[in-house]
């Protein structure tokens, strides 16, 4: 699964864009560090293009069967897609002001999509398109399209839509996980992601190494321990009262997944069990920041299958340096063998550093290009100068430093009083350029002075 482009003739930001998301191949470093993820990273200084991007996205698959009127006017998403033969399909999508197109490659010429009525739960067609010949149902269209489409974002002012509800009569593709949630409230509520925790349990016994040494990397260890709430099983049978733990680890915990987790049942997980340098952690306990950080990764392992597209806006956020230097890891280890497209928002130089040119999309006053330096293991100062270029402009603190460097003219008095104190940056070698001028003006006036004497 991967949207290769988009035409947008008229919404919000946009106007006649054409954003060509399709990287160029993969370099051999890239194939090494990437693998098979397919990635996009939207970058913009300052500006909603990039939300405007995603809420586009989310209007059309969240209204594509039963809604058209809700879906944006005049555009074209072209994506690929695999069938279920196994063969990559190129899908283009169309609407008009007439209706939906759809048309796939070698299987479904350009056809028109009618629109699901949910009342009658027929399709319908309008009046003035009756004679159009090719049409095509969504159920006839399903397989090529997105299996879902995952958000994980903040969307406290209703940037996007909200999920279909239970009672919803048709597919509901869109899913919203809005993290903005999290901080409605002093609890933890994990009731839609119960599917992404198990997945995550599957996936540390499969790959126990790895997931270890990538937890060390953040001084965390997975204790293997996970509680279990409101089990419907009679040999396992818990009151909404009590909690039981198991052990992925020790005989109890083998014993409940052969017994209990392999036949599938709906599980109730409470919470995991970690430890960093000797203290015991839990999910329910941890900082906010890596507390979001794995219930949003648990709620898109909850849903996310083959053939998906998931878009996240700001991974990072609350998260430390040494959390951010390691977020493309858990993506490569947590989706590298899911076929999806993963899109992502972000600002932070150890993200965008971990990329190459090809996976990013920089939007910048309307227009929509890729970077045109490489990107990959960039040091912070070249990313930031580079894309965010309103960085370049002084803060009160530099603007003070330059004015009390630049008026210095004694280079004893430079050294204790400024040099001494500032950290290694741009600022500090202008500073010791000015000692040096400093020293060279007051060596040149000693050796005038001393052929005067002579």
């Amino acid at each position: 699964m991967f949207i290769k482009e988009i035409y947008i003739k008229e919404y919000e930001q946009f106007k006649e864009t054409t954003i060509n998301v399709e990287s160029v191949k993969k370099n051999y470093l890239s194939k090494q560090i990437l693998g098979n993820i397919n990635i996009s990273a939207l970058i913009e200084e300052y500006g909603e293009q990039r939300t405007d991007l995603m809420r586009f996205i989310a209007l059309i698959f969240h209204n594509l069967q039963s809604y058209h009127k809700k879906v944006p006017d005049n555009f074209q998403l072209i994506y690929t897609i695999e069938d279920s033969e196994g063969e990559t399909r190129e899908v283009t999508l169309q609407k008009d002001n007439e209706g939906i197109y759809i048309k796939v490659e070698g299987i479904i010429g350009r056809s028109l999509m009618l629109e699901f009525d949910k009342e009658t739960k027929t399709y319908s067609i309008k009046r003035r398109l009756k004679n159009y010949e090719n049409t095509v149902t969504y159920e006839e269209v399903e397989n090529y399209l997105p299996e879902k489409v995952i958000f994980s974002v903040f969307s406290a002012h209703g940037k996007y839509p909200l999920n279909r509800p239970y009672t919803y009569k048709g597919n509901p593709t869109y899913i919203n996980y809005d993290i903005s949630r999290i901080y409605r409230g002093n609890k933890l509520k994990l009731e839609t992601i119960q599917n992404g925790i198990q997945k995550f349990l599957e996936l540390y016994i499969e790959k126990k190494e790895v997931l270890d040494e990538l937890l060390r990397t953040l001084s965390l260890s997975f204790t293997g321990k996970f509680s279990i709430n409101n089990l419907d099983d009679k040999d396992y049978f818990i009151s909404t009262a009590t909690r039981r733990e198991f052990n992925i680890n020790s005989e109890n915990g083998k014993e409940f997944i052969e017994n209990y987790w392999n036949r599938k049942k709906n599980l109730h997980f409470y919470d995991l069990f970690f430890k960093r340098n000797g203290r015991d952690l839990s999910l329910h306990n941890m900082d906010i920041g890596e507390k979001v950080f794995f219930i949003r990764i648990f709620s898109i392992l909850s849903s996310v299958v083959d053939n998906s597209i998931v878009l996240i806006e700001e991974l990072e956020l609350h998260l430390s340096p040494s959390w951010t230097n390691q977020i493309m890891n858990w993506i490569k280890i947590l989706f590298e063998h899911y076929k999806i497209h993963l899109i992502i928002t972000t600002h932070n130089h150890l993200i965008i550093n971990n990329l190459f040119p090809e996976n990013i999309l920089f939007f910048n006053k309307g227009n929509v290009q890729k970077p045109n330096f490489n990107t990959f293991l960039a040091n912070e100062r070249e990313i930031t100068l580079r894309l965010f270029k309103n960085s370049r402009k002084a803060n009160s603190a530099e603007k003070r430093a330059f004015e009390l460097i630049k008026h210095y003219n004694k280079g004893d008095s430079l050294n204790q009083d400024i040099i001494e104190y500032l950290g290694e940056s741009y600022i500090k070698v202008l500073a010791l350029a000015r000692l040096n001028k400093i020293d060279r003006v007051g060596k040149d006036k000693n050796v005038e002075s001393d052929k005067q004497k002579e």
